[in-house]
């Protein structure tokens, strides 16, 4: 089997990415998994890991490419055979630190490193990379334990369904090891009558979980004796201390903790009030006018379409560099554009982590 780094070949094909389709630290995912390909001798590991966070992260899809092959052959010029062995191994790492390391500093090649993963067990990892460091790769395939049969490695030890091993979850694979931070959940409970309660289930039948919510708040906006076209207005009002950072937002029940996803998503839109008073929109009502005009006064989110709780999101932040301008907004229901913050956030993470 040849080694990835012999055989690299030059993109064939550019690739523009569609406006819009990436989030900011999505497409730094992208382009660091592109610049680590340039230097893919000493760069294997990061080379893994990005690819892995590209197909765990669907940044291929969003880019047009049916699969992570399609996606890593015509923008990095890898083949098939070679995307494979990246993924294999990308999985594996995180259970094996010291083949990770060794391989990191040039003390292992691909090869025996991709040997190592597949046979040896993480806890003799050690053992093996000093073997291996002796031997030629035939050598090390000759004298590694034969690689287990595939539903030998997915049952658990002892054979038992119930077995005290198969309780224990293997690690999520180059996962960051600090998630982002969980937006606080709020609970609002009222009693319907059985008539009100099956109208209600009725109602989110066939709604997909995460939307259920938005749903609910849709259906109740537009029973208030006005069309559920219109676009209500409403305000949200989060204090925010410059100093500190903390944020939160007034209720009925006390001030609500806010995560960092919902208070960014708010400055995308927002009317931002100092201590003296003063005001400033961070969309100008003119261009917010010609925006939500554009999309028909409806969420422009792939597959959503809501036409309530419409707000204003920067494709491109401002602090990266992005304006004010038409091309620039995208109209967003406050749940599609909460979940892309999200989604950001966890994206960021995930650079934060890598090797």
């Amino acid at each position: 089997m040849t080694d990835p780094k012999d055989t690299v070949n030059q993109p064939q094909h550019s690739t523009a990415t569609p406006e819009g389709a990436l989030t900011p630290a999505e497409q730094s995912i992208h382009n660091n998994f592109l610049q680590s390909v340039k230097a893919l001798r000493r760069d294997l590991v990061r080379t893994a890991y990005y690819l892995v966070q590209v197909r765990d992260r669907n940044i291929h899809r969003q880019m047009g490419f049916t699969s992570v092959a399609d996606y890593a052959a015509k923008t990095a010029g890898l083949t098939r055979r070679q995307t494979e062995e990246f993924l294999a191994i990308g999985r594996k790492l995180p259970q094996y630190q010291e083949v990770e390391e060794a391989l990191a500093e040039g003390r292992l090649s691909w090869s025996k490193a991709r040997l190592l993963v597949r046979r040896a067990e993480p806890d003799e990892q050690k053992r093996w990379i000093e073997v291996a460091q002796s031997v030629s790769v035939r050598q090390l395939e000759d004298v590694l334990p034969p690689k287990p049969p595939q539903d030998a490695r997915n049952r658990p030890p002892g054979g038992g369904r119930n077995s005290q091993s198969s309780a224990q979850p293997k690690p999520d694979l180059f996962q960051p090891r600090d998630k982002p931070p969980m937006e606080p959940r709020a609970y609002f409970t009222f009693r319907l009558t059985q008539e009100q309660y099956a109208m209600a289930t009725r109602l989110l039948e066939g709604i997909p979980g995460r939307d259920k919510e938005e749903k609910l708040l849709n259906t109740l906006s537009a029973s208030g004796g006005q069309d559920a076209s219109s676009v209500l207005p409403y305000l949200l009002v989060i204090l925010h201390c410059p100093v500190c950072g903390r944020a939160t937002i007034p209720t009925n029940r006390g001030e609500a903790p806010v995560s960092q996803a919902l208070l960014e998503a708010a400055h995308c839109d927002a009317i931002i009030e100092d201590a003296d008073g003063n005001r400033r929109r961070t969309v100008p009502p003119r261009l917010r006018r010609k925006a939500l005009q554009r999309a028909r006064f409806r969420c422009e989110a792939e597959g959503c379409g809501h036409a309530q709780f419409l707000q204003i999101h920067h494709r491109l932040p401002a602090a990266a560099g992005g304006g004010n301008t038409l091309e620039n907004l995208v109209v967003l229901c406050s749940g599609c554009h909460r979940a892309l913050h999200e989604k950001e956030a966890a994206a960021r993470c995930a650079l934060g982590h890598a090797p």
